[in-house]
């Protein structure tokens, strides 16, 4: 098994992808914050703030395949702005089992058949307060990505998504703002990819 590459560059994530060719990453799966950062506010406020990121999301994607976690109070607003033909809620999303769900609206997905969680054990912690379940995200990694591609998250927080990634033969790449926060879900990262090495000798 080729080992997924991965890769997390900290920065703001508009100003990241706009140095990315157009169409040039094969799947966007991301999870973007409700609030904080700039996303704060009513929903028109949030979808205004939020545009500029789903307009570079858009061109640096190929055949616009794109997952984008949204609470119910935006979802309205946010779909009016991408291709969205579905929709996969995730019972008790957070690593935390707090009980509250995800919603991601899916647009051009690959697949509607593998919905199914994972059961993979020894994830590393996050100190993220809203780190994701990475065995409940590997259900929207397998719905819009295949192995071997390279799937980019803009607002890559805990990494969930990318480890999902790794261990599903995706290649990574995630752009977090906050510089503990990246050097933290790159060290999980690396954890996650020795793993894979070893059980692959």
């Amino acid at each position: 098994m080729t080992i997924p590459r991965f890769r997390i560059q900290c920065g703001n994530s508009l100003a990241l992808m706009r140095l990315l060719e157009s169409a040039s990453i094969d799947c966007v799966i991301t999870d973007p914050p409700y609030s904080g950062f700039e996303f704060t506010g009513k929903s028109s406020h949030y979808r205004h703030a939020l545009l500029p990121y789903l307009d570079e999301i858009k061109r640096c994607v190929r055949d616009q395949r794109i997952a984008v976690s949204q609470p119910e109070e935006h979802i309205d607003q946010v779909k009016q702005e991408l291709p969205v033909s579905g929709y996969a809620k995730i019972d008790d999303a957070f690593a935390d089992q707090r009980g509250a769900a995800a919603t991601f609206l899916l647009c051009n997905p690959v697949s509607t058949s593998d919905t199914a969680a994972e059961s993979w054990r020894d994830i590393p912690d996050s100190s993220h307060p809203n780190h994701r379940d990475v065995n409940k995200m590997a259900a929207i990694v397998k719905i819009m990505s295949r192995p071997g591609e390279t799937v980019l998250d803009p607002f890559c927080g805990s990494a969930a998504i990318g480890i999902a990634c790794l261990l599903l033969g995706r290649n990574y790449v995630g752009y977090e703002l906050d510089e503990a926060r990246a050097a933290e879900a790159e060290q999980r990262l690396v954890t996650i990819s020795e793993v894979i090495a070893l059980n692959d000798r």
